[in-house]
């Protein structure tokens, strides 16, 4: 379709292999859908992929979505200016050449669309600049190419190097300033760099913890958003919210999912039992789920073990984090049952815990 925009095909033919496009990116949809209605999930599928998805999507305001951004994008553009400076020159190069404007609706396409990714929901979270990174990459190549052409003209051949000596200078240079995370650093400091409010080394404890004591066919539930430890604990969750922030956010569905991974973990009655100090509460989120936790947990389990960031990976007692609270942001409470089942099927909504 773009050869035939571009004059290079005829429309006919364009039009043709649009059509065969949108067909080969149709059918594996629609065939995805049947199989899923003849599992009997569709209703679960069309409400992850579309209904609970546009709630995500439009939970968060442009403003705060600006503030994302300046955190966020600050943090990567000072991880590599050098490089982002050249992406920047390709851009505007296209001002003085020539050969890069022959490009220009290719790369400014390419980065408008990879910008409009990057935006969606007007989160901006670090790992969203990724689907930036390869029309940053082809504009700094631009950059380079485009110097040296302008150099290629001048008497003196060594200054058709400089561009490319520059790229090398502004490689070596972002490399040199993470140095430390790329050839230093060992897996877990280097977890603790690249992702310092989470608590993925203590889940990796305590998953294997689960695996080495949980009975064979016994089961496990987590509430919050770390769902590696079902992998390191080599057993399934009981209930399918792996992703617990859902339940807090500001949005309509936020109740009835709630009461759903309530019904789950319930119904299933788990041996172990991992709550995960890591919520987002805001003014309008309903509650209801943690103070079902709090008596779930008390009439049916013990308290074995709270695991918390940066505690050597040591599992503490209930008596030892009484003694010195510290900071439980992201810990990890470890339960085990050992009481008959007893089920909380109604709660008040005055009796909410707040997570730290």
């Amino acid at each position: 379709m773009w050869a035939g925009i571009r004059g290079r095909q005829k429309l006919r033919h364009s039009i043709c292999h649009l059509l065969w496009y949108s067909a080969g990116a149709i059918l594996p949809f629609a065939l995805t859908c049947l199989l899923l209605w003849r599992a009997g999930v569709f209703a679960k599928f069309w409400f992850w992929t579309f209904s609970y998805a546009y709630e995500y999507a439009t939970n968060f305001g442009v403003m705060l979505g600006c503030l994302y951004f300046l955190k966020n994008f600050s943090r990567i553009l000072f991880s590599s200016t050098a490089l982002w400076i050249l992406a920047a020159v390709g851009l505007i190069s296209f001002l003085w050449s020539r050969k890069s404007r022959a490009h220009a609706d290719f790369l400014l396409g390419l980065l408008f669309f990879s910008a409009l990714a990057v935006s969606a929901g007007f989160y901006f979270r670090a790992h969203y600049f990724i689907m930036l990174l390869p029309a940053a990459s082809l504009l700094a190549g631009l950059a380079v190419s485009s110097a040296t052409d302008c150099l290629n003209r001048s008497s003196l051949s060594v200054m058709r190097d400089i561009p490319l000596a520059i790229f090398v200078l502004a490689l070596t240079t972002a490399l040199f300033q993470e140095a430390w995370f790329f050839f230093k650093a060992d897996p877990i400091s280097a977890c603790r760099y690249v992702y310092p409010r989470d608590s993925f080394p203590e889940a990796a404890v305590v998953g294997k913890y689960i695996g080495q004591h949980i009975s064979p066919n016994a089961s496990v539930a987590v509430l919050g958003s770390e769902p590696q430890i079902m992998f390191y604990s080599r057993h399934r969750s009981v209930t399918g919210y792996l992703y617990g922030y859902s339940l807090t956010e500001e949005q309509k569905y936020a109740a009835t999912m709630q009461r759903e991974v309530i019904s789950e973990i319930e119904a299933a009655n788990p041996e172990y039992f991992v709550f995960v100090e890591d919520w987002v509460v805001r003014p309008r989120t309903d509650t209801d789920i943690f103070a079902w936790y709090g008596k779930y947990t008390s009439l049916n389990y013990d308290l074995i073990g709270v695991m918390r960031k940066n505690d050597g990976l040591q599992f503490r007692s209930r008596e030892e984090i009484a003694l010195s609270p510290g900071n439980l942001e992201g810990a990890l409470l470890l339960y085990h049952r050992t009481k008959p089942f007893n089920s909380i099927r109604s709660l008040p909504r005055s009796a909410g815990i707040r997570p730290r």
